[in-house]
């Protein structure tokens, strides 16, 4: 148990080295020495979760027009600090783009299958893509 607690503190120890060594490495990249930007690692974000941005294509059929179903998505998702639109489509479905962290989007994905106290929830599919970045807020459109 002795050698574990020791492994262990020189693990912590090292990772603490290296992230202090990746803020160095970042400050330098900041003014623009790109000479030590090639240099800087950091092996311990192998070890820690990170929340990559990603897309998902969301589709909720039912009920869905005419219940505010628009407006407690766009609430919802500005909630999880997602970015995106949510519109009405011709069909009756409701079609969401959102764009954040994936438990995030999970965890709107999860609240538009109950939806407002009004609607009616069928359905709800979601498609994943790739980010693209292009949305600063989450907002409703028409």
């Amino acid at each position: 148990a002795r050698v574990r607690a020791c492994d262990n503190a020189i693990c912590n120890l090292q990772s603490a080295i290296c992230n202090l060594q990746f803020a160095i490495c970042n400050l330098r990249y900041a003014f623009y020495d790109t000479r030590y930007a090639t240099m800087c690692y950091n092996f311990a974000v192998t070890t820690q979760s990170v929340q990559e941005k990603t897309r998902a294509e969301i589709t909720v059929r039912g009920i869905v027009q005419g219940v505010n179903f628009r407006w407690f998505t766009q609430r919802r998702a500005s909630e999880l600090n997602l970015t995106g639109y949510v519109m009405n489509m011709p069909d009756g479905s409701v079609n969401a783009v959102v764009e954040g962290a994936r438990s995030d989007i999970q965890e709107l994905f999860e609240t538009l299958r109950v939806g407002p106290s009004a609607a009616v929830v069928e359905n709800v599919n979601v498609e994943w893509r790739a980010p693209s970045g292009e949305f600063d807020r989450f907002e409703v459109r028409y």
